[in-house]
């Protein structure tokens, strides 16, 4: 019953996290259809990185319910829908690999799939290539 409370938890945070987007259709393309953020000093660009950050904790909630609770380890949809997410939204990448530490299952489901921040996303964010 414990496992069914905890993925049951995690599915509505993500439906909560769908009613957002239903509300405001115009951020879907942020993460699912890799649409780049505008400026985040825009009033736009901060709603953005908001959500993302809730994505990253729904994210990371599923992934910590799979991978430390046995019975609902067959719900592999929660790495499918992350590895997802890493692949069609900038946002997402973004805020996740600015702040490891804030979804630490998140970024080791990340890097355990084998994936990484794009090139051109990493030179953006790499003070040294901006100097």
């Amino acid at each position: 019953m414990a496992a069914l409370g905890a993925m049951y938890n995690g599915l509505e945070r993500l439906h909560q996290l769908q009613n957002i987007l239903i509300e405001h259709p115009n951020f879907r393309p942020y993460f699912y259809s890799n649409k780049v953020p505008p400026d985040s000093s825009s009033e736009e660009g901060v709603r953005l990185l908001l959500l993302a950050e809730i994505f990253g904790d729904v994210l990371d909630y599923g992934l910590m319910v799979v991978d430390l609770i046995p019975p609902v380890k067959e719900y592999e949809g929660w790495h499918d829908f992350a590895t997802f997410l890493h692949e069609h939204s900038p946002v997402l990448r973004q805020v996740a690999y600015e702040h490891p530490e804030w979804w630490v299952r998140l970024i080791r489901h990340w890097h355990e799939a084998g994936l990484t921040v794009p090139a051109e996303e990493a030179k953006q964010s790499d003070p040294a290539e901006q100097a």
